[in-house]
C-alpha cells in the first residue's frame, strides 16, 4: 500500500489528531498469526491429555464394574445355593410335618379304637355275666358234637384202611408241561379202554392190517372232533391229545395202541400205573360215549369187510402179537400161527425191515406176500426191531440181508430209519450182528437193501458231508467201547424213551443247557481233539438224566442231543457227531 501526502493545510491539521493504525494492525495480525499455531498446539496437547485422562478414568471404571459384576455373580450363586438348601429344608420340613400329622392321625385312630375296645369289653363283660349259663350249655353241646365227629372220623379211617386208594391223573408242571386236554386210553392185559366212557377194544380190534380207519384211530378222531366242538374248549391250550395209561400187564396193549395210532406220530403222552390202582376220572359224557361207540362199531364193520376180502391160509390160524425189541428201544409186530407147541402160537413170518427183505428177496414157505409191518419211532421210543425167528431159510439178520438178492448192499451197514446214512459204520460191517451175538441196548439193526417202506418209516438221504462242510470225520469210539456205550441203565429187552437235551457247540467249548436255568448249564472245554472231552460231555449228559428220574418199568432214557452250532463250530460238530456214532446218544442239528 502506498500513501501520497498532499499539501493541504486542512488535511494536515486533521492528520495530526488521528492515531496511526498501520503498526497496530500489523502487530495484531502478527500476534494473531503467532497465536494460531500456539493455540492449535495447546488444543492438541489438551485433547491428548483429556483422552488419556478419559482412558484412565474408563479403565478405572471398567475394573470397578468388573469387580462389582463378579461380586454380583458370586452373590447370585450363593443365593441360588441358599435357595436350593432352603427348598430342600422346606421339603424335609413338609415331609416331617406330614409324618407328624399322619402319626398324630394314627394315634387318634388308635386311641379311638382303644376306647371302642374298652367299651366293647365292658359290654362283653356285662353280657358274659348274663349269658354264663348259656355259654356252659353251648360248651357241653359242642363237646358232644366233637365226640360224635371223632367217632365218625374213626369209622371213616377204618373204612379207608379197608378201601383201596384212588388216584387222579394231574397235569405235569415243568419245562415240557402242556395245558391240552388228554384223551385217556387205559392199556390193560385184556383190553384197551377209552376212559372215562369205559369203551373197551379187544384183541380182535387190532388183528389184521391197522389202516387209518381202525377202531382205536377212528375213536380218537371222533373224540377229538367232539371236544373241539364243545363251547368250553380252550383254543389257546391246543387240541386234545392221547394219554396212554399203561398197567404192568398191559404192555402188549400199549404196543397195539401205539401201532393203531401211528397217524398221531409223537403227539401223545403216557403214564405207567400200578395194577391195583383205582383211577378217578371226571364224570363220563354220555353223548361222547354214544358218538364214540357208533364210530367204533362202524370201524369194526369196515375192518371185518377188509379182513373178509383179504386172502388167508385156510389151514393156519394167525394172531397179531407185539413184543419189545431184544435190542432195547421200540417194539415189533408179529403174526403167529396156532401150530406151535410153545404157547399155542409161533411166528408165521418175520417182522421188521430185514424180514421184509428176506420175504421179497427169497420168499418164505408160509409167509404172506405183503410187506412186513415196520413201526416207526417217535419222540418216546425207537422204531425198527430185529427180525424174529420164523420159516425163513436164514434167520441171521446180517446174512439174510446180504444174501437176499445176491448183491452187495450199497448203503452203509447199520441203517436205521430217521438217522443219516453217514452216521453208520462206513466199513459196511456190523460187529455185533456180524459175529452172531445178539444186539445190546442202543445197537442198531443191519442196513436193509432199501429203506423200509410204508408211511411210518422215513427215508433219509442226507449227504455224507452234512455235518462238516467237507471236513474229515473223526473215527467213532464204538470200536473201542462197544455199542451203546453212551447209555446208562439200558437193560436187554427194555424200551428207550427219547428226551431232548439242548447243546451249544462252539469252536472251543460245548455248553450243555439245563432245563432249570442258565446257572445250571455245564461248559465242556474242547482241546485239540474232541475225544479228550467226550467223557466230560457224557458225564454232563448223565447228570441231566439223573434229574429226570426213573424212565419207567422196562424202560430207559435215551437222550437226543439237539445241537445248535455256533459260527466256527462246524468242524467240532462234525467230530462230535462222528465220535458219538454208535454210542446210543442221538445227535441232531437244530
Amino acid at each position: 500500500m502506498k500513501f501520497v501526502l498532499r499539501p493541504q493545510r486542512r488535511l494536515a491539521t486533521q492528520a495530526e489528531t488521528r492515531i496511526a493504525l498501520f503498526p497496530f494492525l500489523a502487530v495484531l495480525i502478527c500476534t494473531m498469526g503467532a497465536l494460531v499455531p500456539l493455540l492449535m498446539a495447546i488444543t492438541c496437547v489438551a485433547k491428548r491429555q483429556a483422552e488419556a485422562a478419559a482412558l484412565a478414568k474408563a479403565a478405572e471404571q471398567t475394573a470397578d464394574v468388573r469387580t462389582r459384576l463378579e461380586d454380583a455373580r458370586w452373590r447370585i450363586e450363593m443365593l441360588r445355593q441358599s435357595r436350593a438348601k432352603t427348598e430342600a429344608q422346606m421339603a424335609d420340613a413338609r415331609l416331617q410335618l406330614g409324618h407328624l400329622e399322619d402319626h398324630g392321625r394314627r394315634l387318634r385312630e388308635q386311641l379311638e379304637r382303644c376306647n371302642n375296645t374298652l367299651d366293647d369289653l365292658d359290654r362283653l363283660e356285662q353280657t358274659d355275666r348274663r349269658r354264663g349259663s348259656e355259654t356252659k350249655a353251648e360248651l357241653r353241646r359242642v363237646r358232644a358234637e366233637i365226640d360224635a365227629v371223632a367217632r365218625r372220623i374213626a369209622e371213616a379211617r377204618n373204612e379207608a384202611a379197608d378201601r383201596k386208594p384212588s388216584y387222579a391223573i394231574i397235569p405235569y408242571k415243568g419245562p415240557n408241561q402242556t395245558h391240552r386236554r388228554p384223551i385217556y386210553i387205559e392199556c390193560r392185559a385184556d383190553a384197551v379202554v377209552l376212559q372215562p366212557e369205559g369203551i373197551e377194544l379187544t384183541d380182535s380190534d387190532f388183528d389184521g392190517p391197522l389202516e387209518p380207519g381202525n377202531p382205536l384211530a377212528a375213536a380218537m378222531r371222533a373224540a377229538r372232533e367232539y371236544m373241539l366242538e364243545q363251547p368250553n374248549f380252550d383254543a389257546e391250550a391246543g387240541e386234545p391229545y392221547p394219554m396212554l395209561l399203561v398197567r404192568p400187564e398191559g404192555i402188549n396193549a400199549y404196543y397195539a395202541a401205539r401201532a393203531a395210532m401211528t397217524s398221531w406220530g409223537s403227539d401223545f403222552g403216557y403214564e405207567l400205573i400200578g395194577d391195583d390202582w383205582n383211577l378217578a376220572f371226571q364224570p363220563p359224557d354220555p353223548h361222547l360215549a354214544q358218538v364214540v361207540r357208533q364210530v367204533v362199531a362202524s370201524a369194526r364193520m369196515s375192518q371185518a369187510r377188509l379182513a373178509a376180502a383179504a386172502p388167508t391160509h385156510r389151514d393156519v390160524r394167525t394172531k397179531v402179537v407185539y413184543r419189545a425189541k431184544p435190542s432195547g428201544g421200540g417194539f415189533v409186530r408179529e403174526e403167529v400161527s396156532s401150530n406151535s407147541d410153545a404157547g399155542g402160537y409161533r411166528p408165521v413170518r418175520p417182522a421188521g425191515p430185514v424180514a421184509m427183505r428176506r420175504d421179497e428177496g427169497r420168499g418164505t414157505g408160509g409167509a404172506a406176500k405183503r410187506p412186513a409191518t415196520a413201526l416207526a419211532g417217535d419222540g418216546y421210543g425207537d422204531s425198527l426191531g430185529p427180525p424174529t425167528s420164523g420159516d425163513a431159510a436164514d434167520t441171521n439178520p446180517v446174512r439174510g440181508a446180504n444174501a437176499a438178492g445176491g448183491e452187495n448192499d450199497t448203503r452203509p451197514e447199520g441203517y436205521v430209519a430217521g438217522r443219516p446214512p453217514h452216521e453208520q459204520d462206513p466199513s459196511g460191517q456190523s460187529s455185533a450182528a456180524g459175529s452172531g451175538r445178539p444186539l445190546l441196548p442202543g445197537q442198531w439193526e443191519p442196513t436193509p437193501e432199501t429203506p423200509p417202506g410204508g408211511p411210518d418209516v422215513e427215508r433219509n438221504d442226507d449227504p455224507p458231508d452234512k455235518y462238516g462242510g467237507g471236513c474229515s470225520i473223526t473215527t467213532s469210539l464204538t470200536a473201542k467201547r462197544g455199542k451203546g456205550w453212551g447209555l446208562r441203565d439200558a437193560a436187554r429187552g427194555s424200551v428207550g424213551i427219547r428226551r431232548p437235551i439242548r447243546i451249544e457247540c462252539h469252536a472251543d467249548r460245548i455248553v450243555v443247557l439245563s432245563d432249570r436255568g442258565p446257572s445250571d448249564n455245564k461248559v465242556v472245554p474242547l482241546g485239540a481233539r474232541v475225544e479228550s472231552s467226550v467223557d466230560t460231555l457224557i458225564s454232563a449228559v448223565w447228570e441231566q438224566m439223573e434229574a429226570w428220574g426213573i424212565a419207567g418199568r422196562s424202560m430207559y432214557w435215551r437222550p437226543v442231543l439237539k445241537v445248535s452250532v455256533a459260527p466256527g463250530g462246524e468242524r467240532r460238530f462234525a467230530e462230535l457227531a462222528a465220535m458219538l456214532e454208535g454210542s446210543g446218544l442221538l445227535v441232531e442239528r437244530k
